[in-house]
């Protein structure tokens, strides 16, 4: 199953990840996945599945409801 809008969610992974200060490689280990696999979630080049959403909100400790809703905004002032 795909998640509708690759490239939206794919600029919000790498906005969070960035915002965590992780690097393409770590989230792409704890994902089993390369760092060119994982570099093509967030460019929309790959397509963004349930279950790839589900690895990247547990890396956050997020629930999925929470990464999809997930806005900067969320942790500003924090």
């Amino acid at each position: 199953m795909s998640i509708k809008n690759p490239e939206n969610i794919g600029s919000k992974i790498k906005r969070l990840r960035v915002l965590y200060g992780y690097k393409q490689e770590y989230v792409a280990g704890q994902m089993g996945l390369s760092q060119t696999g994982y570099s093509k979630i967030e460019t929309g080049y790959s397509k963004m599945t349930l279950e790839k959403a589900t690895l990247i909100a547990r890396i956050y400790d997020m629930s999925l409801v929470e990464l999809l809703e997930w806005k900067e905004a969320n942790t500003a002032g924090q």
